[in-house]
């Protein structure tokens, strides 16, 4: 145990150097490092407990939370967070904020996605969050060996380096020293979260616009927003599936027509002003754990439909290169017919 904690003051020491950097980069890789070690910590507090019931076998009433625990010790990250919680360990807000900080770790180290504009802001706070589970973990337990290594960077907090007898209270001292080097401000996590909000609403404002200037045939805004999730509709699974539930037989033309009054679409009309008004609350929104899930909530809610318009707006594009280059070549021939 003592190793794996001087391990985790070692590894909250290199996450703050990293976001002292500042970059998009570092930022990444101090998302990572706290992210692990969250899931550490979380899974330690499993296997505490796993002892706990292990060691009390023997009374007749059994451990309430058995099937959560179990299913915390495997794997999977959010059973570790839903656990935690149940056995009062994380606050309601706090165990969203991780589970948000956990999926912007997926997406810049599975999915690819860079954040960049939000990536030190929301990599700042979750660094705070997670010095402060730390600092809060309970140390029961740090048996040591003699000449037991230290890792460099944990002698920086350690000043008993033979017995380790004022660890207990070195690690919460280290890793609550280690949250002050955090950069994080409340203000500036939700303005910067609204600010990059604001540049992708602006964006699909734009593509909305062009899409109904320019597109083959000419519609509305709100026509437009309608268009661009029932075409998708209509040629997958999703929508094939809700017209035969629902008997519809015809066209891919009138299915597309027909999408547009049945199914439950998410956005029925130009949704840039109620966005606005989202990004507009977040900006204002004086509790982070709030702000953050607000702008991960907008984000994912509006993921599909910012994909599908963007798909409309190169097929608008395409259209318009194809004009062109139609008018070129009629230019071409009528120039070599005289």
């Amino acid at each position: 145990m003592l190793t794996q904690l001087l391990n985790t003051i070692e590894q909250l020491d290199l996450a703050a150097e990293h976001l002292a950097l500042g970059d998009a980069n570092n930022a990444r890789f101090a998302l990572m490092l706290s992210d692990n070690i969250v899931e550490l910590t979380l899974h330690e507090y499993a296997k505490e407990k796993s002892r706990e019931v292990k060691a009390s076998a023997w009374r007749k009433e059994k451990f309430e939370h058995e099937k959560e625990l179990e299913k915390a010790l495997g794997r999977y990250f959010d059973e570790k967070v839903r656990f935690a919680r149940l056995i009062g360990k994380l606050s309601y807000e706090l165990s969203g904020s991780i589970r948000i900080g956990h999926l912007f770790r997926n997406d810049v180290y599975h999915v690819g996605l860079q954040h960049e504009a939000v990536l030190h802001a929301v990599a700042s706070f979750y660094f705070g969050l997670t010095c402060q589970l730390c600092a809060d973990y309970e140390i029961r337990s740090w048996g040591y060996s003699p000449g037991q290594a230290i890792p460099e960077r944990a002698k920086k907090y350690v000043v008993d380096r033979r017995h380790f007898s004022n660890f207990p209270k070195e690690y919460p001292a280290a890793c609550l020293s280690l949250k002050a080097k955090s950069d994080h401000d409340d203000k500036t996590l939700a303005a910067t979260l609204a600010d990059h909000m604001g540049v992708v609403i602006d964006e699909q404002d734009e593509y909305i616009d062009y899409v109904a200037e320019n597109a083959p045939r000419r519609e509305t805004r709100d026509e437009v927003v309608v268009s661009c999730q029932t075409w998708p509709l209509a040629f997958n699974e999703e929508g094939k599936a809700f017209a035969k539930k629902n008997g519809f037989s015809g066209s891919v033309f009138e299915l597309v027509k027909w999408l547009e009054l049945s199914f439950p679409l998410k956005f029925k009309r130009d949704p840039i002003p109620s966005w606005r008004q989202r990004a507009d609350r977040i900006r204002v929104q004086g509790n982070p754990h709030k702000a953050l899930k607000m702008y991960r909530s907008f984000m994912d809610d509006t993921a599909e439909f910012r994909e599908s318009l963007g798909e409309a707006t190169g097929a608008v594009d395409q259209h318009i290169e194809e004009g062109i280059e139609r008018a070129r070549m009629k230019r071409s021939f009528a120039k070599d017919a005289e």
